[in-house]
């Protein structure tokens, strides 16, 4: 009797021994790997399951989980591509601390790769609450959100935008402007063209495809308001930019653009640059169908300056 209860202490000590000195070399060898930036797959399966048994552990014993142990394996699940089990971390984490908006953030991006757009932009959603109790978007996160709202179907889509907006603020002040360009008249385009600049001015690249769009609907703007000149003020001008730098931005031209610019030359009352301007649109369309529809307006350009 008393040699089976010495027997059972030393089998707990030595258990306990040995449970303590895995615990310890997997703690370690977590933090070891989970350092890599670059980890490999086996290396992804070490922190994974050093972090699992450290995770076991503070459950199995009623201890506290390190939250940084539960980051750590969330990230390695994702980068393994087991996002299922990424995303039971990143949910644990969050219910951590779920005052972090970076938390969401990370959850947000591994719903994206599920192709679970719509949980992905609430999250998003959330990390704009978080991070800016003032509610004006942080441009980033509000880009994340719209990007992955895009991907959903177009009623969810609106419903997400009503009841929260996560618009950049760039994008809000893009539309308003389109708004007022498609309106029957344009009574005061100064509206629509300050819209234009504040734009400009929220967005955060000095490049980019929506630049360019700003250019064009500016130049539509000033069509609309008769006001064609040539000056930094007028269509002609922002036409000739948007040309010129639609390319480069990757911009999809509808191929009626240089068709717009030769009326709005044509409206300046400038002939030649409008027959060449017609010329250059006729050469580069593709479609007969294109070409007919622009040989019509160019013929009657011809008729306006016989006039």
């Amino acid at each position: 009797m008393i040699k089976s209860l010495l027997f059972s202490i030393l089998f707990l000590f030595h258990t306990c021994g040995f449970t303590q000195t895995k615990l310890k070399s997997s703690l370690d060898s977590f933090n070891r790997y989970s350092g890599y930036q670059f980890p490999d797959n086996e290396t992804l399966t070490i922190i994974i399951r050093t972090g699992s048994f450290v995770i076991n552990d503070a459950i199995k014993n009623k201890k506290v989980i390190d939250i940084e142990i539960l980051k750590g394996r969330a990230k390695a699940y994702y980068n393994a591509k087991i996002y299922d089990k990424a995303i039971l971390d990143d949910s644990k984490v969050i219910e951590l601390a779920a005052t972090d908006f970076w938390n969401y953030f990370t959850r947000a991006e591994t719903y994206e790769k599920m192709g679970k757009n719509e949980l992905a932009a609430l999250d998003y959603i959330k990390v704009i609450d978080l991070n800016n109790k003032e509610k004006v978007p942080d441009e980033f996160y509000a880009e994340r959100a719209f990007a992955a709202l895009r991907k959903v179907s177009q009623d969810k889509a609106n419903q997400l935008i009503a009841t929260n907006d996560p618009r950049p603020l760039y994008l809000k002040y893009y539309d308003s402007a389109y708004d007022q360009f498609l309106s029957s008249t344009i009574t005061n385009y100064t509206d629509a063209i300050k819209l234009i600049a504040k734009s400009r001015s929220s967005y955060r690249s000095s490049a980019g495809i929506l630049l360019s769009k700003l250019d064009l609907l500016q130049a539509r703007v000033y069509k609309k308001a008769g006001k064609y000149g040539d000056a930094n003020n007028g269509a002609i001008f922002y036409y000739l930019y948007f040309l010129n730098h639609a390319m480069g931005n990757m911009v999809e031209e509808s191929g009626f653009e240089l068709v717009e610019l030769a009326d709005t030359y044509k409206k300046a009352g400038m002939k030649n640059e409008a027959f060449k301007t017609y010329q250059l649109a006729y050469n580069e369309a593709l479609l007969s169908e294109t070409k007919q529809s622009i040989k019509k307006e160019w013929d009657d350009a011809i008729a306006y300056f016989k006039k």
